[in-house]
This record gives structure tokens, C-alpha cells and sequence, in this order.
């Protein structure tokens, strides 16, 4: 089970997706969490602080793992999340924001020593299965896919190893 964006208002924390799994659990399932860390990060956006006054992300994203019980944790989906802010730090800018930016280029909230405490984690976890999601959002980047698929690739094979 997959947790949401904020745009989706519930399933969205680790928290509900935790009690929804282990009250489907309790009745015999065994379904287990795939967490996106990308569909968390979308909780930075100023309008769903606005609207849903939620709290924001911690300095240490990856710590959003930590509350994710082992025997109910199975894939993650690795992506990032940018938002492109006026100079007043709202989210205003055009477009206001992208999802799953090759992550190499640390564009987002996940930078390299957020990425090696991230795998940590996974680790300790026990994670089966990382699915990273890269997007390519510009012509540009379209046009050259092939080299920012091997760049970020070489990247994660540092970070993550």
C-alpha cells in the first residue's frame, strides 16, 4: 500500500498509513507499506501548509523513515520533489513545482548525505526493493535522457552502495 501526496489530503503521513495497514493486518492481510518519499515531500508545498496546516518536512527527510515499523516495510520509491519559490520562499515560481527531478543533480530536498543515511535506514530495515522514479520534465533533458539516466545512475551506485 502506497502512501499518497498532499494533494490527496489522507494517506499521506507515515502515521495513517501505518494504522490503516495494521488494522487490515489485524484481520488476517499481510499487506505491506511501499513508502514514497517523493509523494511525502509534496507536504512542503505552501499551499497545502496553508490549507491543511500540516507540519512541514524535517531537516533530515530521510528521517521520515524512522517511524516506518520493519515487519511492515517492503519498497520504496525513491524520487524528489523540487519547488520552484519566489524570492519570498513561496512556492510560486513557473512551474511552481516538479516531481521526481533526476536526483544527481540535487535540485530537491534529497541531497548526497541525505541519499547515504537513506540507504542506512533501508538497510536497517530490511527494505526489498528501492524503484527509483526519474522524470525528465524539459525538452532539453528529454533530448539528452539517455546521458541523465547514466550520470544519476552513477551517482546512486556512490551514494547507495
Amino acid at each position: 500500500l502506497e502512501n499518497n501526496t498532499a494533494f490527496d489530503t489522507f494517506g499521506v503521513y507515515n502515521f495513517e498509513m501505518i494504522d490503516i495497514l495494521n488494522e487490515v493486518n489485524s484481520r488476517g492481510c499481510d499487506v505491506k507499506y511501499c513508502f514514497d518519499i517523493g509523494h511525502l515531500l509534496t507536504i512542503d508545498l505552501p499551499m497545502h501548509k496553508e490549507n491543511f496546516n500540516k507540519e512541514s518536512i524535517p531537516e533530515r527527510p530521510e528521517d521520515l523513515l524512522e517511524d516506518i515499523p520493519a515487519e511492515l516495510f517492503y519498497k520504496v520509491h525513491l524520487n524528489d520533489f523540487w519547488i520552484n519559490r519566489d524570492p519570498e520562499g513561496e512556492g510560486k515560481g513557473e512551474p511552481p513545482f516538479k516531481f521526481h527531478p533526476p536526483l544527481h543533480r540535487e535540485t530537491g530536498f534529497l541531497k548526497k548525505e541525505n541519499l547515504i543515511r537513506f540507504a542506512e535506514i533501508l538497510r536497517s530495515k530490511g527494505a526489498e526493493l528501492i524503484i527509483v522514479e526519474t522524470a525528465v520534465r524539459d525538452i532539453e533533458d528529454l533530448l539528452n535522457a539517455k546521458q541523465i539516466i547514466a550520470d544519476e545512475t552513477a551517482y546512486l551506485n556512490e551514494v547507495l552502495k
